[in-house]
């Protein structure tokens, strides 16, 4: 069974940890800004403990409240260590759908024919993606987000829970839609959007 580290002991890191659980030995966590039990050390020293094969494998198990960290830290490491996916099995991953590096996917999610799933993507609990969509890396996804055919998330975008996107459109990076929202446009870069149907709020 490989050994797997995770970056961040938050709730977020707990969770990934619980669920890897069934098919990795998770060895601990490593926080820039928490120490004691389970803590391996600040991420500085990843690259040495990877070298001197304290773990095989490295997971992103900070929230999409630090959107900028999640993205920093997988650049970092990338190329450099490998990173687990940790898929869950209760979720539906259609065979003809291509899977990126340290993806998180979670309880009763389903993923449809010919999509594209970049690096270091979290699907929590409930989603839905359909045919050919594409969500780009670093993308975090609530629960219960339902997207349908043919929709481009661009990388580093947060959908909140229960959001609805409707099919052949295009999310800009970096942006961030609210939960519950229902988008029927295509949405701008570093842009918030809320309400149904979505409308843009605010510029990031």
């Amino acid at each position: 069974m490989k050994k797997l580290a995770i970056i961040g002991s938050g709730l977020l890191g707990k969770l990934i940890c619980y669920h890897a659980s069934a098919n990795f030995n998770v060895v601990g966590y490593y926080d820039d800004f928490t120490a004691g039990e389970n803590i391996l050390g600040k991420t500085d020293s990843i690259l040495k403990d990877f070298e001197n094969k304290k773990f095989d494998a490295l997971i992103i198990g900070i929230g999409y409240a630090q959107m900028q960290a999640r993205v920093s830290l997988f650049t970092k490491f990338k190329n450099k260590i490998p990173f687990a996916n940790i898929i869950h099995a209760s979720s539906y991953i259609d065979k003809s759908t291509t899977l990126g590096e340290g993806i998180v996917i979670l309880p009763g999610c389903t993923i449809d024919m010919e999509c594209e799933i970049g690096d270091n993507v979290l699907c929590n609990t409930g989603c839905t993606i359909a045919h050919h969509s594409i969500i780009g890396n670093h993308c975090f996804l609530a629960p219960s987000v339902s997207i349908a055919g043919l929709v481009h998330v661009n990388r580093a975008c947060f959908i909140g829970v229960g959001a609805t996107l409707k099919d052949s459109i295009n999310i800009g990076e970096y942006s961030i839609i609210g939960a519950g929202s229902v988008v029927i446009k295509n949405v701008e870069e570093k842009t918030i959007s809320v309400g149904v149907p979505a409308k843009v709020i605010k510029n990031i």
